[in-house]
């Protein structure tokens, strides 16, 4: 499935979610502020250590580092199902309701009903 890796998230009020600065130890910006993407939830899920219940190999690590760079390769990257499942489990690992419910909603727009 062909995913809007690029879409801004936005908070419970409608208002995009912002990514901080980056600065060096001197204070100097690296990278400035910007908006949050679903590309950045994805790629910082996919690296995240030590989130509870998840305790991934070396060979997992590297197939996350992969789907990373999936992701990163374009603004619409084809996604398998497997792939989308995998990084809406990291998401919902990773971060708080809103970042989880703004992505599930565009990796998997028509989601079961349980």
């Amino acid at each position: 499935m062909k995913v809007p890796i690029t879409t801004i998230l936005h908070d419970i009020e409608g208002i995009p979610l912002r990514d901080a600065a980056i600065r060096d130890t001197n204070g100097k910006v690296l990278r400035p502020e910007r908006d949050f993407t679903l590309r950045k939830a994805c790629t910082e899920a996919l690296q995240a250590l030590n989130l509870t219940g998840d305790a991934p190999d070396g060979e997992e690590r590297f197939k996350r580092y992969q789907l990373a760079l999936k992701v990163m390769s374009e603004p619409e990257p084809d996604l398998t199902a497997d792939e989308i499942v995998k990084l809406k489990r990291l998401i919902g690992l990773a971060f708080g309701a809103i970042v989880v419910g703004r992505a599930y909603e565009i990796l998997d727009p028509t989601p079961s009903k349980a």
